[in-house]
């Protein structure tokens, strides 16, 4: 059976094809993503703007065509953050369904860190019986998962992703040190309960869902020997010391400078300054000496939950 699963993220569309059949391995025949900004200029005040909705549109109208060109037979489309928060997003829902024939269905943080879990379960098996942090970084939510083994044993979602921190601080370019304190500042008092679940479950690894992360992979990546990574990899491996490196990078130039950083995607120019402070208050919280990145994220989890139902 061939589908379609599109994630509508708050920066980002996402569409995974893929051809799920019972007692076979799922075949990934294509997965491509689109910037759209959704969230852009409307998180703050809770509506989508006239330009986010004619960008959404204009994406799915393409994932509409490439729907047929690959022949599936299902589609399953899940509106994330912005979808859900937005007072009008129901318009945007209503002109998708009637006019392309794709219903899209809100889902919850909860729903989504499901999918994000089984998803990096998949493409990085657990290792030990150690503590791990699974990390999620959308535009406006952020996924927290702590786990042991396949069990999920504390999780998150929190209203802190890359989009919704730069247009709450709109920070100075490049960022200064006084605004990541405010930022850290206001981290600390949005994840109280994160700051506790660490000391019951100490973590010394971090794996990153997609997204930052395979910026954060990418960039530290091509640092070290000028090629990209190898493709259709499931995940990479890399240290919080490389992290740390490449962050002081990101934070320290500005967007004219951080284009010119080898494998940093253009659709995350501004962001990546939020997305890398999150991940670096995460690091400075916890005793995490080692970061994977994954490649898959919400789209393969909710295959992963296809092939299961088959």
């Amino acid at each position: 059976m061939k589908v379609a699963i599109i994630d509508l993220g708050t920066n980002t569309f996402n569409i995974l094809i893929a051809d799920i059949r019972k007692g076979q391995p799922t075949d990934y025949l294509l997965k491509t993503k689109s910037a759209v900004m959704l969230g852009k200029e409307g998180l703050m005040t809770g509506n989508l703007t006239d330009k986010a909705f004619a960008r959404s549109f204009a994406v799915l109208r393409d994932y509409s065509s490439l729907i047929k060109d690959y022949g599936c037979e299902k589609v399953f489309a899940f509106g994330t953050s912005a979808i859900r928060s937005a007072n009008n997003s129901a318009h945007l829902i209503e002109k998708v369904s009637r006019d392309l024939g794709i219903q899209i269905t809100p889902i919850s943080g909860e729903e989504e860190t499901k999918y994000v879990f089984n998803a990096m379960l998949c493409a990085v098996p657990p290792q030990g019986d150690s503590n791990y942090m699974m990390v999620d970084i959308g535009g406006g939510n952020n996924e927290v998962i702590i786990g042991r083994e396949d069990k999920m044993l504390w999780s998150a979602s929190y209203e802190l992703g890359s989009a919704r921190l730069l247009e709450l601080f709109k920070p100075s370019d490049p960022i200064t040190p006084g605004e990541i304190a405010s930022i850290n500042h206001y981290l600390d008092e949005k994840m109280t309960d994160f700051n506790e679940a660490i000391k019951q479950y100490p973590v010394t690894r971090l794996i990153g869902s997609a997204g930052a992360f395979d910026s954060f992979a990418e960039m530290i990546h091509q640092k070290k020997t000028q090629r990209p990574l190898p493709l259709n990899s499931k995940h990479s491996n890399f240290t919080a010391d490389d992290f740390n490196g490449i962050y002081k990078t990101i934070t320290n130039t500005t967007r004219d400078k951080r284009a010119l950083i080898l494998g940093l995607e253009p659709l995350r120019q501004d962001t990546i300054v939020m997305s890398s402070t999150f991940v670096k208050y995460l690091l400075d919280k916890t005793q995490v000496t080692s970061i994977t990145q994954s490649s898959y994220a919400l789209t393969e989890g909710v295959a992963i939950q296809l092939e299961n139902t088959l």
